[in-house]
């Protein structure tokens, strides 16, 4: 029997996890990292894994503001909006493939990435973080050398054997150097053989997959150990708790960033993988509102789940808010910022945003005379079936299109919109709602209140629709009433201050790595 089939189904999940309001101590948890170094003589470390859309950027950046010695490890995962320049830089010219960027062919105005982001393939990348927590300048440049000549391979679409080959036949006098250096490293790491792995603690649904299984090939337990024995924490984003889990290291953090909406209950190899990982995580944050109750109905133990805000750099937005320079979006009439991911027909639930429920109520409205633009991106697995789907509508002469845009640019948009719209699959709001309710804009999407208590203590003043005719009501609201355009946009505000400040998203955590220290400490 699954644990989907004999979990039970609680009728008020906000009762049953930790982060409801009220529920914690924040001010005492933000306290955290001074009573840490009050008995250590040191700044806790806590290592973030997998920087997914960037929220473990957004996340690690406001803990180093916190005093916490933050690390990011992004093994195997090259994408644009996962990358640190997306929300950095103001970059001017074409990275390319969006999952393999080069960000040597465009301006980055100055910016560079910092040390404590390390980013490549999952050995090299480990032992770079080995060799940076011990201080080895030599072994540390050896194997960010290597992530980045891989990485150059990929994005350039050559092969990687020819590319590898090529860097090990060169007579190139810093190819040697490099060659000379790896053989030293590589061979003082042959002194130490990999160790036994520790069992799974809480092998669940009879699955006996050995800890091994969840890590790519090649990776030794002495990798492991050396590259994370030097944090006291490890929060793992998505899967990526499966390092932590497969290396047996105890004190972890599963963070799910919408994989708890159905890939656990999938039966395919990622599926199978992603209910491993999270039946046997120590502490499990959920950060979108409908997740809690497939938790629970996953078989995730009540006394192990969290609820925390999105990750979201509150400070940063405001600020650009308070003065953004003239919308590049030029042309006649009002027009609303639609930036979801377009796909909305096939696959898993997590990733459907209800793309086609936006097209056909956009259309309503525009039956009816009203003038407006939509501004929707070019991303996604289906916009060839949005495209269609317009232009079946009649509304093809009413969107701008535009490429996926990095974080300022994205404002400079949002700005200068009425109104957001977001996503009608899900019910849940992620970054752009956020964004959206930080810039003052209304945002009309798909949410449902009652799972909101297990968040927030009051709901988000958002323009709720779930249907064409709610999304066609709701854009109607925002282009004829702007007194309530503006108040609605005032309290969306108020609210992110109120609810979604830096001392709420950041203190939850706090408290479970206090909590994970002190029980598995000695």
């Amino acid at each position: 029997m699954t644990a989907l089939a004999c979990a039970p189904r609680l009728n008020d999940p906000a009762q049953a996890v930790r982060g409801s309001a009220g529920s914690i101590d924040i001010n005492g948890a933000l306290g955290w990292p001074e009573r840490f170094r009050a008995v250590h003589g040191r700044a806790p470390r806590v290592l973030h894994i997998c920087n997914i859309a960037n929220y473990a950027w957004v996340n690690a950046s406001i803990m180093r503001r916190r005093g916490v010695h933050c690390v990011i490890l992004d093994p195997d995962f090259y994408h644009v909006v996962s990358s640190p320049e997306w929300i950095e830089a103001e970059f001017d010219g074409d990275y390319g493939d969006d999952y393999y960027p080069r960000w040597r062919d465009v301006n980055l105005n100055g910016y560079e990435r910092p040390e404590w982001f390390i980013n490549g393939p999952s050995p090299f990348v480990l032992s770079e973080l080995a060799a940076r927590e011990k201080g080895d300048r030599i072994s540390r440049h050896v194997y960010r050398t290597l992530s980045n000549v891989y990485r150059a391979g990929l994005g350039a679409k050559r092969g990687r054997v020819s590319l590898m080959r090529g860097a090990l036949e060169s007579e190139h006098p810093a190819l040697i150097k490099l060659r000379r250096a790896l053989r030293r490293v590589l061979l003082s790491r042959a002194q130490h053989p990999a160790a036994p792995r520790a069992a799974v603690e809480h092998v669940q649904e009879g699955d006996g997959r050995a800890n091994a299984a969840l890590l790519p090939r090649g990776i030794s337990q002495s990798l492991l150990d050396s590259a994370f024995a030097p944090f006291d924490v490890i929060l793992g984003y998505g899967l990526g708790a499966r390092f932590p889990l497969g290396a047996g290291y105890p004190r972890f953090v599963s963070l799910e960033l919408g994989t708890l909406r159905g890939l656990p209950f999938e039966d395919s190899e990622l599926g199978r993988m992603a209910r491993f990982v999270y039946l046997n995580s120590p502490e499990v944050f959920v950060t979108n509102v409908d997740c809690v109750e497939p938790a629970l109905q996953l078989g995730i133990p009540q006394a192990r789940l969290t609820a925390i805000p999105h990750p979201f750099d509150l400070k940063a937005a405001r600020s650009y808010a308070r003065s953004p320079p003239p919308s590049p979006i030029s042309g006649p009439g009002p027009y609303f910022f639609c930036p979801a991911r377009h796909h909305w027909r096939k696959g898993n639930a997590s990733w459907l945003k209800g793309n086609d429920v936006l097209i056909r109520g956009a259309a309503e409205v525009a039956s009816l005379g009203y003038r407006f633009r939509l501004v929707m991106v070019e991303w996604g697995q289906e916009l060839e079936l949005s495209r269609s789907l317009i232009d079946e509508v009649g509304l093809t002469d009413r969107v701008v299109w535009l490429r996926p845009m990095h974080r300022r640019a994205m404002w400079s948009v949002l700005a200068g919109a009425e109104a957001v719209i977001d996503q009608f699959g899900a019910p849940a709001f992620g970054g752009i709602g956020l964004e959206a309710m930080a810039f003052g804009k209304p945002l009309i999407s798909r949410i449902e209140g009652a799972q909101l208590t297990a968040f927030f203590q009051t709901n988000p003043p958002m323009l709720e629709a779930s249907t064409p005719a709610q999304v066609a009501r709701r854009m109607v609201e925002v282009l004829t009433n702007p007194i309530m355009r503006s108040e609605i946009g005032l309290a969306g505000q108020q609210w992110m201050q109120s609810e979604h400040n830096e001392d709420r998203q950041i203190g939850l955590q706090f408290e479970v790595f206090e909590r994970l220290l002190g029980t598995t400490s000695g």
